[in-house]
């Protein structure tokens, strides 16, 4: 068995724990959220192929709708301009009230990627996920299986060579092994957005999460991260 899934399911224990033992209800919500995304990272390992990668920043610049538009939500659709992208399904899935599409994709920070097991350089996928409504989605998020090879700082600029208009909005949790900020930015040429990032570190690994909010309203609702 590679050693990708050996970490990936002992990372998976370890924020199961957290989730389990950690009182304050937001941080669970957010460990169960970033434990969801890992285990469905490890699905599309096997089925990922070389491609260029895409720079973070420009991934994050189209998916965020423009200053102009009235909306704050982007249509399926746009998504085509994307192609980067390996979807899991033809069209985004209901769940409950909500609809989700998931895919993944090689993804760099600032020119550099990311493998998930030391003695392989490929780089592993960075896991996309949209949510919203039936012709839209208002939120995404970003993340990565965790690995040693990401050494994960609490800052946009470790994200970002040029690093957006922003502020701290709030400091969720900060417990040494995981961080989580969320910050309220303004891309160039973009409508303003929260953004919560969260940064994971054990023995095993480190991981980032990501995501983004359009409307404040989402990100002060109950479902939360």
């Amino acid at each position: 068995m590679p050693a990708a899934y050996i970490n990936a399911r002992v990372d998976v224990h370890i924020i199961s724990y957290f989730v389990t033992n950690f009182k304050e209800k937001e941080y669970a919500r957010i460990m169960k959220q970033v434990l969801i995304c890992w285990m469905l990272t490890l699905t599309s390992l096997s089925g990922f192929s070389q491609q260029a990668p895409t720079e973070l920043y420009e991934l994050i610049l189209n998916l965020l709708p423009d200053s102009t538009q009235s909306a704050t939500q982007m249509e399926w659709t746009t998504l085509r301009k994307i192609p980067a992208v390996s979807w899991q399904s033809t069209e985004p899935v209901r769940k409950e009230k909500s609809f989700i599409y998931r895919g993944s994709l090689p993804v760099s920070i600032q020119g550099r990627t990311f493998s998930c097991e030391p003695k392989d350089p490929k780089p592993c996928p960075f896991k996309l996920t949209l949510e919203g409504n039936e012709n839209a989605y208002t939120k995404f998020s970003i993340d990565h299986l965790a690995t040693p090879d990401i050494q994960p700082e609490q800052n946009l600029s470790y994200l970002f060579a040029n690093v957006p208009k922003h502020k701290v909005y709030r400091k969720n949790s900060d417990s040494g092994l995981v961080i989580v900020y969320t910050y309220e930015l303004r891309f160039p040429g973009k409508k303003k957005v929260w953004l919560m990032y969260a940064t994971m570190k054990s023995q095993t690994g480190n991981g980032i999460f990501i995501k983004i909010f359009f409307d404040k309203k989402d990100l002060e609702s109950n479902d939360g991260f």
